[in-house]
């Protein structure tokens, strides 16, 4: 009697189009929490003041390859970069945070640097309409992956010896981007930096631009940072909110 009980219910699966054996292809997008630990160097301007209502502009910098580690002294010390024209510079106006990433990968992820740039704007009088990203080689390529992952918290992005994500382009099409890039750079070919200008403005951006300096290699991060025209173009750029 079992067996023609079973039997019966077979064929009534059967029957059914076999709608208990289906089997389905789905997808899902849930949020998750991952917390990650990084030192960074951070610069406050001439007049900072905690208790005062004053917000200011703030540039977050990615370090390239060789800044890699916990020795925060590579970034600190630096004689090139935007911490180092800070110093230099008489009522440079920017906060300044520059995240070290610890590992020895060979290109940042965006995690490090979007929890650095909450805890900065959780800590200090940050304007978050002014909020500028820039990066170097390694952190030139992480500049963009930042920028890609995370289009919606930038006013403008500068991009200097990195390479970049064409296929990506589209996400970054609304901001303001500069890119600068020596000719003769022989570790990140020029052609890399010129794919992903050419990209963004086939998205019909008209607020990208490539400066090539004619005469330089890798280490075109030297003039790119000391050129206070950077700095003044960072200003004239606010978040279009979307």
């Amino acid at each position: 009697m079992r067996l023609v009980v079973f039997v019966v219910a077979l064929l009534i699966m059967f029957a059914g189009g076999l709608s208990a054996m289906e089997v389905k292809k789905e997808t899902f997008s849930r949020p998750i929490t991952k917390t990650v630990t990084a030192g960074y160097a951070l610069y406050l301007p001439d007049g900072y003041d905690a208790k005062a209502k004053k917000r200011w502009p703030l540039i977050i910098f990615l370090h390239g390859m060789g800044d890699r580690g916990d020795d925060l002294s590579k970034l600190t010390e630096s004689l090139w970069s935007p911490l180092a024209h800070a110093k230099k510079t008489l009522g440079f106006p920017f906060i300044l945070a520059e995240p070290q990433n610890p590992g020895d990968e060979s290109r940042w992820g965006s995690d490090i640097p979007i929890a650095c740039l909450d805890e900065v704007l959780h800590k200090y009088h940050v304007d978050a309409d002014r909020v500028y990203l820039t990066g170097v080689s390694m952190g030139g390529a992480g500049a963009w992956r930042f920028a890609l992952d995370y289009p919606q918290r930038f006013a403008a992005v500068a991009v200097v010896s990195g390479s970049g994500y064409p296929a990506e382009a589209e996400k970054v099409a609304h901001l303001p981007i500069r890119v600068y890039h020596g000719a003769k750079d022989k570790v990140v070919p020029i052609e890399k930096a010129q794919e992903m200008v050419d990209a963004v403005k086939a998205k019909e951006s008209k607020t990208v631009d490539m400066i090539v300096y004619p005469d330089m290699g890798h280490e075109a991060w030297e003039k790119a940072y000391a050129d206070p025209d950077l700095y003044e173009w960072f200003l004239t750029n606010k978040r279009k909110r979307q």
